[in-house]
């Protein structure tokens, strides 16, 4: 199938990094190469951090748009061009009927805790580095928030919590598993993130390719025409989905060289 694509979007993990991996396929620096080549731009679509995905794709920083924090910013060059945050008194609100629980608090280049679990407090410094700070209440966090995790092992109150957010339009559950839960405020997630750069860039769904793996890649992957779900998704991806894949690399190369779209 002829493709007109203008624009690849991938998720991270389990999409261009599989489990256990640190480090991207040597390869994709060199596709970055080839699609700045073709005046084809690429954005990268993650929960991560905006500081994270900057380590990781470091080598290709200037050619890339950047989607952290699901949908919560958009940001190329290191300019924001698009924010969702939370507005502060939500964020005054969760530490408050949260008190006694682990909270992560996300801004674009920082994070923030509230951590009752010694272990595991020392586990988020290690992966956060310096760009992290510990918290009492909503005053100590003095930049813009885009997402709140939760540990849901340790934290007591949290199903009274999400009931409330819920039934008060508040917040919008992105990723919810037996151990974390995500919250953006309502109306974000990567599938509106990618429509405003589709909007920016002038390019329509028909000119788009996007990979992901997990829930949190729904909406991204149902406003495009070339949707991808990794052969190692879940099923509720595989079924908004057009094609299924293993390779990222090897189907946009595959799109660059020969024009084609295959399954």
């Amino acid at each position: 199938m002829e493709s007109n694509i203008r624009l690849v979007v991938s998720d991270v993990d389990s999409t261009l990094l599989m489990p256990g991996e640190e480090c991207l396929d040597k390869r994709f620096f060199e596709t970055v190469k080839k699609l700045k080549n073709k005046g084809i731009s690429l954005a990268i679509a993650s929960g991560r951090t905006y500081e994270e995905l900057k380590s990781i794709f470091a080598e290709a920083i200037e050619d890339i748009y950047f989607i952290p924090l699901d949908g919560g910013t958009v940001i190329y060059r290191n300019e924001t061009l698009y924010t969702r945050e939370i507005p502060k008194k939500f964020t005054e609100l969760t530490l408050n009927m949260m008190e006694k629980s682990n909270i992560l608090f996300y801004a674009k280049d920082f994070t923030y805790f509230k951590w009752q679990n010694e272990d595991f407090e020392k586990a988020i410094v290690h992966t956060h580095h310096k760009n992290i700070k510990r918290i009492q209440n909503a005053d100590d966090i003095k930049k813009e928030i885009y997402k709140i995790t939760f540990y849901k092992e340790e934290s007591p109150s949290f199903e009274r919590f999400k009931s409330y957010v819920k039934n008060n339009n508040i917040f919008v559950s992105m990723y919810d598993d037996k151990t974390w839960c995500d919250f953006h405020t309502v109306g974000t997630n990567k599938g509106t993130a990618v429509e405003y750069l589709m909007k920016r860039l002038d390019i329509m769904p028909e000119n788009v390719m996007a990979f992901g793996d997990n829930t949190n890649d729904i909406d991204m992957l149902k406003k495009v025409r070339y949707s991808y779900a990794m052969e190692n998704s879940v099923p509720s991806l595989k079924g908004v989905a057009r094609y299924i894949t293993n390779d990222v690399i090897a189907d946009v190369e595959r799109m660059i060289e020969n024009g084609t779209i295959c399954n």
